[in-house]
């Protein structure tokens, strides 16, 4: 199976972190989430892949070059301007509609689900298209898709809402046959929702929903949805990372440290701390639930919590719920 990944959207809901960095290389546990989207792609028997690229695209072409260290092959089509979901779809069209069915994927998402299962259903059922769903949080304010008791999707924003249906939340991941490309005009700006869904689900065209548990796909595109992740991923270590780290760094619970880091005496480290490479941290300086991204110096002295340090930058997450680790500090 052939896929498009989104990647030319300007991330602007991580600023100041992508002031001068792609989104989709923001390293999540210290490495990129497009790299791991596209090894998580290969080991799941995607075979090619397309992306589309705006924001500081040649900072991407040139991280990810043609795929071949991922032993998958990827190519890129570069928007001069930002086309949104459905005209960047459509804008590669003829990379993918000789197939019977594609993927189409955000790629600030971290995937624990099986993609040959939903392509499975997608093509038992004769759908347009197949969507990766999971429980809504009913919120009031998640956006939401609509399905009926035969778990097909009737309702998408831009539709007028006919009532009865139950509320899902949409992953970002779409299997979707060539069908999509009638509903969507060709060079100018589109989403494939509000566009492509709603012209399919007019002409009659099966919607399907395949739905999963939570857990199986995260959202990092936000700073609270970053954070939430990272301590996700790193509740599996066991024991702290570390590369020549003074024998005077106290380290509590995971701990990542990369490659090239300069640690001062007297640090606290963790509980789920995440040091990137190249950066620097002062003596008698405290990290927990931080992360410090690569090349990053802080001060002696420095406390943080629940914080994303970059160059350019800080972000603090306030009202994240943090996982508890046995010994550490209130």
């Amino acid at each position: 199976m052939k896929a498009m990944v989104l990647a030319a959207g300007l991330g602007t809901r991580l600023r100041p972190l992508t002031q001068h960095l792609p989104k989709s290389l923001i390293p999540v546990c210290n490495r990129p989430m497009l790299v791991r989207l596209l090894e998580t792609l290969r080991q799941q028997g995607v075979t090619s892949v397309v992306t589309n690229v705006h924001y500081l695209a040649a900072e991407i072409m040139r991280e990810i070059g043609d795929g071949s260290r991922f032993g998958l092959p990827v190519h890129f089509s570069l928007e001069s301007r930002l086309l949104g979901t459905g005209g960047g779809l459509a804008q590669v069209s003829e990379l993918l509609d000789s197939e019977s069915a594609f993927l189409l994927i955000n790629s600030d998402l971290l995937l624990n689900l099986d993609l040959s299962a939903v392509l499975e259903q997608h093509l038992r059922r004769k759908a347009a298209a197949t969507v990766v769903v999971q429980s809504h949080p009913e919120d009031g304010v998640t956006p939401w898709l609509g399905i009926d008791t035969a778990n097909c999707v009737r309702y998408v924003p831009g539709m007028k809402d006919p009532g009865g249906l139950r509320r899902v939340l949409f992953s970002g991941v779409h299997v979707l046959s060539p069908a999509i490309f009638r509903y969507l005009p060709r060079g100018e700006p589109s989403c494939v929702l509000r566009t492509g869904y709603v012209g399919m689900l007019q002409a009659g065209l099966v919607v399907d929903a395949y739905e999963v548990s939570p857990g199986a796909f995260m959202e990092v595109g936000r700073p609270d949805q970053f954070l939430a992740a990272t301590f996700q991923l790193m509740a599996g270590v066991a024991a702290p990372v570390t590369r020549d780290s003074p024998a005077s760094v106290i380290r509590t619970g995971p701990v990542l440290i990369d490659r090239d880091v300069a640690l001062g005496s007297g640090l606290r480290l963790g509980p789920y701390a995440v040091i990137g490479e190249g950066a620097a941290i002062g003596s008698d300086s405290s990290v927990e639930y931080s992360i410090v991204l690569p090349g990053v110096q802080l001060p002696a002295g420095t406390r943080l919590r629940s914080s994303i340090v970059s160059k350019h930058g800080t972000l603090n997450v306030e009202g994240l719920s943090l996982p508890a680790v046995a010994g550490a500090q209130p």
